[in-house]
């Protein structure tokens, strides 16, 4: 009796919801980036693995702006219009990869507030968990004092 063949029907759309969360890992080898929505559930990511690139050149900023530009095309075929971004890592991949989510189409949300961000063309972007508010408000009260000393 010969086997029975599978019936292919029509793939089902993920059912993912307008606004997500881009995590952009960044080490010294490699820069994943992970686009999930806003519960967690990972939608698409991308690595410069994936994209073509081999051993010393997964590391470069081009790279990392390639697997960026495919993981956004893919998350706004789903229907994704914005993100929040998380970046994590000394990786040179940091910015480029920020940088083609948004040239790609995506809305950058900031993750402390809310608001869009657009990163102008040469615009770093720096934020670190660790950098807590009140070093920030203490690095502010150095610089008001004369001599820039210590209160």
């Amino acid at each position: 009796m010969p086997p029975k063949k599978k019936s292919l029907g029509l793939k089902k759309k993920k059912d993912v919801g307008v606004e997500g969360i881009a995590y952009i890992k960044a080490t010294f080898n490699n820069t994943i980036v992970t686009i999930t929505d806003m519960s967690g559930n990972t939608v698409v990511w991308g690595t410069p693995g994936k994209s073509g690139f081999k051993g010393s050149k997964k590391s470069t900023p081009f790279a990392a702006t390639v697997a960026a530009e495919q993981a956004a095309r893919e998350a706004l075929s789903l229907g994704m219009k914005r993100v929040h971004v998380r970046v994590q890592g000394p990786g040179s991949g940091r910015e480029s990869a920020i940088q083609a989510l948004q040239s790609s189409g995506l809305q950058i949300r900031c993750p402390h507030c809310g608001h869009l961000i657009e990163l102008a063309e040469g615009t770093s972007w720096s934020w670190s968990p660790l950098r807590s508010s009140w070093w920030t408000r203490s690095m502010r009260r150095v610089a008001w004092l004369p001599g820039g000393g210590v209160p």
